[in-house]
């Protein structure tokens, strides 16, 4: 019974992804966290919708969308980001450390205040 071939494709891949919620339930603390931090980034900068400041990157709203419900920020888009954002850095974007921005968009983005 176990030892014809049709036995052996139990499942149709043995590497399939594991998808993620749509929308940020479910996430581990971290990527729910760095979504909050890039949607506070588009505020602060005066852009309200995430479509617009996709536009601004030069990227796909679905893409910019991906990073703002959770989904894993690549090192090009942050690198974007830091480039086209004066004062931003990697260490804000991944992992919340406000040192090194600057004054003014530490402020916006309520940084100073947690302090």
């Amino acid at each position: 019974m176990f030892d014809r071939v049709e036995s052996i494709r139990i499942a149709p891949s043995p590497a399939m992804a594991k998808k993620r919620p749509a929308s940020g339930k479910g996430l581990p603390k971290s990527d729910q966290d760095r979504a909050e931090r890039l949607v506070a980034l588009r505020k602060a900068f005066h852009y309200e919708t995430a479509s617009s400041f996709a536009a601004f990157l030069d990227v796909s709203k679905q893409r910019w969308g991906h990073v703002e419900r959770g989904l894993p920020l690549g090192i090009d888009l942050a690198q974007l980001v830091v480039r086209k954002l004066p004062g931003v850095t990697l260490d804000y974007l991944y992992f919340g450390k406000g040192e090194g921005l600057s004054v003014e968009l530490a402020r916006r983005l309520g940084v100073l205040d947690r302090n």
